[in-house]
């Protein structure tokens, strides 16, 4: 059974504009190199969405894309929702969810 992946407003504002300064800094190699691996975790998710363990005891859950990447997202009943996309080398304790 596949879950359906949806995303919150907040997780399609920050996924823009981290493709944004990929762009900027980077190029359009960096965006679509980005874009699939965050497809590839979208489709992880979809299929096993326990794969990741809680994170700090709460119902959401931390999958990390890439050494400088993370999603957070958490499940409702056939539905995994994206929450966020956090920078890791920014500090957790600033994250609100």
């Amino acid at each position: 059974m596949n879950f359906e992946v949806i995303w919150s407003v907040r997780a399609k504002i920050e996924a823009a504009a981290l493709l944004l300064y990929l762009k900027t800094e980077f190029g359009e190699g960096a965006v679509q190199d980005c874009m699939d691996e965050v497809e590839r975790m979208v489709s992880v998710l979809s299929r096993f969405p326990l794969v990741f363990p809680p994170f700090q005891g709460k119902s959401i859950r931390r999958g990390i894309v890439n050494k400088h990447l993370s999603i957070f997202y958490r499940l409702e009943e056939d539905q995994v929702e994206l929450l966020a996309f956090w920078d890791n080398r920014r500090n957790l304790k600033k994250l609100k969810l």
